[in-house]
């Protein structure tokens, strides 16, 4: 599946071969030529599309990001005018020149790209909702690479324009005019634009007890996309088993990260080993408030049943494949029976890539607890709205003392949620400087904000054998330090 970086690659090959066409004797005859007229006065207007999607913020609220909308909002304008004059001047022609078939290439993979990109935007018309890349296409940092792009495709176009006659000599200034706006702004970038893909979400697989280690991170993986990507509508059955889950997740990275610092210390990477044991005992208290919310849920709503569609299937499939993968059990399930032996470290993680891979699904599955948590006040709605049908509650109460509670510990949650990765990013980044790209865009994703929402249309797929009951999730609770009475040695 193509990425966002390899179809501006794409697109920049036939923006090469364009340019070179300027050195050509018949550049003027081939620039002038009705079919190149067109293709100029398409890529225009995909350019002009890229400078409408980041002046208005690609549909994402804030104030982040003010000056790039400036400069995007008057690059624009003159885009405008160029494709004006370029309308003006082109006539529909069924003879294309070589010029105009790379002008042509170049605009379509321009264009699939932010197609590509628009995937993880919000479309309210379509009820899509963005996904946790779109922070990352938004971030301040990624509109100097947007800007390089466009100020190379402009000035290209700017250079041909200006062969092409009169009106074409007006589009070539306003052209190359933009692309001398948006220039000082641009560089090429790989803060992990580069690397987004297409947002299909995948079809769930069940978790399988053959499943080896790969196929449990792909799905761990597919699982917190798919988290990322639900529309589900939210429902307080919903968010009490995802609080349940989060809760194990929290309890399950802990212990990854422990047997992480005992390799660290196996491999002789004292750098690696005092930032693993601080953001180990910084979880404390973030598996706790977990484990306090889910036991408010259970009380606030211990009369309805869980929900067998939506997030908490994802959820279910999400904390089984990582309990296996943690305590190397193909039979590993949440409950009051779930005491395996511990995961020799050096088989969990045999080399420093093994180890780079490991820490990296501890940040991915914590920040889907994050996402969990930011969306806390669609749960509080809902459980709000649901005690006063029942009675529970007057009509008039605001928020009454159990729902604050559970407001307390939500934003508690994320704070702890974002310092934690923030010190795992730094340790991955220790492990591995120069990370791939895909791994990149991961910790972009992780290291920030994002907008991704729990709400939208369920999916049809029944609960997992594995997934957490309140009764189990009850005796989880009372042998919640798996980790810990194995663990050679006070310090863990």
């Amino acid at each position: 599946m193509a990425t966002f970086g390899e179809l501006l690659a794409v697109a920049d090959l036939h923006r090469s071969k364009a340019h070179e066409a300027l050195q050509q004797a018949d550049i003027t005859t081939q620039a002038s030529h009705p079919s190149s007229i067109t293709e100029l006065g398409r890529l225009t207007r995909v350019l002009i599309r890229y400078t409408d999607r980041i002046a208005s913020g690609f549909g994402l609220p804030g104030d982040h990001g003010a000056k790039a909308r400036g400069i995007a909002r008057r690059a624009g304008t003159l885009l405008h005018q160029a494709g004006e004059a370029l309308d003006l001047a082109g006539v529909r022609t069924s003879r294309d020149t070589r010029l105009a078939d790379h002008l042509r290439a170049s605009s379509v993979a321009l264009g699939c790209g932010l197609d590509l990109l628009a995937t993880h935007l919000p479309a309210p018309d379509q009820g899509r909702f963005p996904t946790s890349v779109a922070a990352v296409i938004t971030a301040p940092d990624s509109a100097p690479s947007l800007f390089h792009l466009i100020t190379q495709h402009a000035a290209t176009a700017g250079r041909i324009a200006a062969e092409a006659g009169p009106l074409g000599g007006m589009a070539g200034r306003a052209l190359l005019q933009a692309a001398a706006m948006t220039g000082p702004v641009s560089h090429p970038s790989d803060a992990g634009i580069n690397a987004v893909p297409l947002n299909e979400t995948a079809e769930r697989i069940p978790p399988d007890e053959n499943e080896g280690r790969e196929q449990l991170l792909a799905g761990i993986d597919s699982s917190v996309r798919r988290l990322d990507a639900s529309q589900a509508a939210g429902s307080v059955t919903t968010w009490r088993y995802l609080a349940r889950a989060a809760t194990i997740i929290c309890d399950l990275d802990r212990h990854l990260l422990c047997m992480l610092r005992l390799r660290a210390e196996a491999l002789g990477a004292s750098d690696l080993v005092d930032p693993l044991w601080q953001t180990i005992r910084a979880m404390d208290p973030l598996a706790e408030r977990w484990r306090a919310l889910a036991r408010r849920w259970l009380d606030l709503t211990a009369a309805h049943a869980d929900p067998e569609t939506g997030p908490a299937v994802d959820a279910g499939d999400l904390l089984v494949r990582l309990g296996r993968l943690a305590y190397d059990d193909p039979h590993w399930k949440p409950g009051h029976r779930a005491r395996p032996e511990n995961i020799d470290p050096a088989v969990l993680a045999p080399t420093r890539e093994e180890f780079s891979t490991i820490g990296l699904t501890v940040i991915k599955t914590l920040d889907a607890c994050n996402q969990i948590a930011a969306h806390h006040r669609d749960a509080l709605n809902d459980v709000l709205r649901i005690r006063r049908l029942e009675g529970t509650i007057s009509p008039a109460a605001k928020r009454p003392t159990e729902i604050r509670k559970l407001f307390m510990h939500y934003p508690a949650n994320y704070n702890a949620g974002r310092a934690a990765i923030t010190q795992l990013i730094d340790i991955m980044h220790k492990v591995s400087p120069e990370p791939e790209a895909k791994t990149a865009l991961a910790l972009r994703i992780a290291a920030t904000p994002s907008p991704a929402l729990l709400a939208g249309a369920d999916c049809p797929h029944p609960l997992t054998d594995g997934a957490l009951d309140g009764t189990a999730f009850r005796h989880f609770c009372a042998a919640r330090r798996l980790d810990r009475p194995h663990q050679p040695g006070p310090r863990l």
